[in-house]
């Protein structure tokens, strides 16, 4: 069985799978159905975190974006002033 795109087997759950199979092959009456955990994971553009320069010791200076127009809009900001972006103070 293959499954959709984004969903993983949970951590432990495939050992689980291969326990209760070898159970089964010991055990004409062991259980016949388990259950088992899946992860799923739905990726998104938006929100991100963008790196829109780097502070005097070199470190990368992040903001989050909400859509490909504020995106935008930092990345022109970030050509203007060579990637030297200046960390806002508060």
């Amino acid at each position: 069985m293959e499954l959709p795109e984004g969903v993983s087997l949970a951590a432990g759950e495939k050992e689980k799978i291969s326990a209760a199979m070898t159970e089964l092959e010991q055990d004409v009456h062991a259980p016949r159905e388990i259950t088992v955990r899946f992860t799923l994971h739905v990726h998104r553009a938006y929100p991100k975190h963008v790196t829109i320069g780097k502070k005097d010791d070199g470190t990368p200076i992040t903001t989050v974006v909400q859509n490909a127009e504020e995106e935008k809009q930092l990345s022109k900001a970030a050509k203007k002033t060579n990637g030297k972006a200046k960390e806002s103070e508060e």
